[in-house]
């Protein structure tokens, strides 16, 4: 392959290669240890909002994330592991009921 030719970078959607659902986990698990990465960025937010539920409009907004995909990706993995929940409900920044994620107080 020439060099910068990120050709067989690419996603590949009309083929049965393309993403899965499954897959995110195993893509964005290994960043949530980072202590610098957007990840980690993402899960401190969460955890600092002591159970408060937030959108990813909002931690995109709240960390200057280019785009509300990266919150999203993160998010998604999230939920449901280690005390954070994903559901519908009010953000507790922007008041608009959405998908939001909290991480759950332990007493």
């Amino acid at each position: 392959m020439p060099a910068g030719d990120n050709a067989a970078m690419r996603w590949n959607f009309g083929s049965d290669r393309c993403f899965r659902p499954e897959w995110l986990a195993a893509i964005a698990a290994p960043a949530m240890t980072g202590a610098t990465t957007i990840a980690g960025q993402i899960e401190r937010l969460i955890v600092r909002l002591d159970g408060a539920a937030v959108c990813d409009a909002c931690v995109t907004d709240r960390l200057n994330l280019s785009v509300p995909a990266q919150a999203n990706v993160v998010t998604r993995a999230l939920g449901g592991q280690r005390g954070y929940e994903r559901r519908k409900q009010e953000c507790a920044l922007c008041g608009t009921t959405k998908l939001v994620i909290r991480h759950a107080r332990h007493s």
